[in-house]
């Protein structure tokens, strides 16, 4: 596995920057604590997980059961999942926390 600060989209190949990517996250998913994004490049949609310092970028399948299969994987300086409350996921890239929720859910103030 390769390390970098730069990933490329499944759909146009463009080698776009990690926290690019992380600025787009939205929607949750708990089942395979994936995320939703966009490329910052050409818009198409994109599934992520990330696992230490690793960003995975795949897609979900049903099988039985959810699961999240990487289609590419790369070790990010700096990356981490930061603790957050439910309904929520959050990770942090040098120092910015990029948070999501899961659709639909509600956060009491």
């Amino acid at each position: 596995m390769k390390t970098s600060s730069r990933v490329g989209c499944l759909f146009c190949k463009a080698d776009v920057e990690v926290s690019d990517l992380l600025a787009t996250v939205e929607g949750h998913n708990p089942v395979c604590d994936s995320v939703g994004a966009r490329c910052p490049a050409c818009g198409e949609s994109l599934e992520l997980r990330v696992s230490g310092r690793t960003l995975a970028v795949g897609y979900t399948y049903w099988a039985g059961s959810m699961h999240f299969e990487a289609m590419s994987e790369v070790r990010v300086p700096g990356l981490e999942r930061v603790a957050c409350g439910p309904g929520e996921w959050a990770a942090s890239l040098d120092g910015i926390t990029f948070l999501a929720r899961v659709p639909g859910s509600l956060l009491q103030m």
